[in-house]
């Protein structure tokens, strides 16, 4: 089972950064940014080895019939950050600086029946601007 785990400041799968993950989800990363160091959370990722992110260009397809979990890690926005699913997960924050390393907030499983692109699935909003999906500028893996 593969584990996805999402935060309002920067999504990160739990997969190893390579381009093929046991064949079941392929990761493509149009280009790798470090973790800021103004990010509020960025040990807390770092120690995670969630040490770089992607977004414009990035895409997550899954190769056949997959179940995903999805929790919630933490914020760094303080504003009213939503996560939600095309098979309707939703998670929203709403307090300064939330942190939920060390204990996630479980949204819940979705299943997808075969091979799927996730741009359009999964969505992230703020109150601070409009919509993202996958591979927008405002959704970050």
């Amino acid at each position: 089972m593969k584990k996805v785990s999402l935060t309002a400041a920067a999504l990160a799968i739990s997969l190893p950064v390579t381009a093929q993950a046991a064949a079941d989800v392929t990761i493509n990363f149009g280009s790798t940014l470090p973790i800021p160091s103004n990010n509020d959370f960025q040990s807390e990722l770092n120690n995670l080895g969630f040490g770089v992110y992607a977004s414009v260009g990035a895409s997550i397809i899954l190769n056949g019939p997959a179940q995903l979990m999805f929790e919630f890690l933490g914020s760094e926005s303080g504003y009213s950050d939503t996560f939600s699913t095309s098979g309707g997960l939703s998670y929203t924050e709403t307090s300064t600086l939330e942190n939920h390393f060390a204990a996630p907030i479980f949204i819940g499983w979705q299943s997808f029946s075969g091979a799927t692109n996730l741009v359009n699935l999964l969505n992230f909003t703020s109150n601070l601007g409009g919509p993202a999906t996958v591979g927008d500028s405002g959704f970050g893996i």
